[in-house]
């Protein structure tokens, strides 16, 4: 862009409106908006949802299961943790009892799982 300004804040100001695809963080400039959106996303952890930048792409996964209920399992937000869990419990066979921390697969295996192994009574 040839455009000049009078004031390095008008500068960037510019250089972070529509017509340019630059980071916010970094100042990093891409070629297309889709580029800087996936950047966000891997390099600083920004949160589409809450429009919050979280630091690293670790520190969004974390939030995504805390605050949005994100199940990566099955790659769908499901609102809140508590309905992840649910989810955990009935789709993929979580069983949360203390210590265990198992993944069965289904509801079933899960029901089978806590008979032998936790010795739970389904009657």
């Amino acid at each position: 862009c040839q455009r000049s300004f009078n004031t390095a804040r008008g500068l960037r100001d510019h250089q972070h409106s529509n017509f340019h695809n630059l980071c916010v963080i970094c100042d990093k400039d891409f070629n297309s908006s889709t580029d800087l959106e996936s950047h966000k996303v891997t390099q600083h952890g920004y949160c589409d949802s809450c429009e919050e930048f979280l630091g690293t792409y670790t520190q969004l996964r974390k939030h995504d299961v805390e605050e949005h209920g994100y199940c990566d399992k099955c790659a769908r937000y499901l609102g809140t943790r508590k309905q992840l869990q649910q989810h955990d419990v009935d789709k993929h066979g979580y069983c949360g009892s203390s210590g265990c921390k198992k993944y069965l697969g289904s509801s079933q295996s899960l029901k089978d799982h806590d008979i032998l192994e936790h010795g739970f009574c389904d009657d």
